[in-house]
């Protein structure tokens, strides 16, 4: 077995394992020291390559393991992205970094590099390969701009399974959070015993998930009130 191999067999087995907090923290160091080395090099490659990395060091390329609910395999990348302001790349570019890796090794390359990475982003939203590859081969042949684009990959996306009108993301975002607001925590579990029994990692877990959902919540509520004035 190559080097290669066995390094991702360990990794992939401390992820499973819900991996001890020295463990994970050396993960991400690694981690944030070499994503950090590759935005350097520029437009989509180094998103391509940011992801293609992400996978190998943080999922041992399992794309399953990505795609799974199961909360011990995002330990390291949470922390990643707790840690994002230590690279030069935002949290939401480190989110789409894999899908978009994926993504690209779908489609012919001739044409994938020649797409703009808002495009690349906005692509992610079409799920059949085939109609992926026809959008882009259109982009590229009319040399669409990224707001033509959008509109192309609208008009995919207009009706989904049943015939309805889909509503738009940001609508289905808002009603989302809004029923998992909606989700009362038994009064025990706030009580003043049950909050000094926690942990105080488990306090800034929990104060980091909530200040997260509030700085979403907060900017999308002015995105709607500025762009509807």
């Amino acid at each position: 077995m190559s080097q290669r191999k066995r390094s991702s067999a360990k990794v992939s087995v401390a992820l499973k394992v819900a991996p001890r907090r020295d463990t994970v923290e050396a993960i991400v160091d690694a981690a944030i020291a070499q994503v950090s080395l590759l935005y350097h090099r520029g437009a989509i490659s180094t998103i391509v390559a940011i992801g293609d990395y992400l996978l190998e060091a943080l999922f041992a390329n399992d794309v399953a393991l990505v795609a799974s609910r199961d909360p011990r395999k995002s330990t390291a990348m949470r922390r990643l992205l707790e840690r994002a302001g230590e690279t030069p790349v935002s949290v939401h570019m480190l989110k789409r970094a894999i899908p978009i890796a994926l993504q690209y090794r779908e489609l012919p390359r001739k044409l994938a590099e020649q797409l703009p990475q808002s495009c690349h982003e906005l692509l992610l939203l079409v799920g059949d390969v085939k109609e992926k590859e026809r959008l882009v081969a259109d982009a590229v042949a009319r040399k669409l701009t990224v707001k033509q684009f959008d509109r192309e990959v609208r008009k995919i996306r207009r009706k989904h399974a049943g015939g309805r009108i889909a509503r738009p993301a940001v609508v289905r975002w808002a009603k989302e959070i809004a029923r998992a607001s909606a989700i009362e925590l038994p009064l025990a579990t706030l009580s003043a015993t049950a909050v000094r029994a926690l942990s105080a990692e488990d306090v800034i877990e929990a104060q980091a998930a909530l200040h997260g959902a509030r700085e979403a919540i907060e900017r999308v509520s002015d995105a709607l009130g500025r762009y509807r004035r």
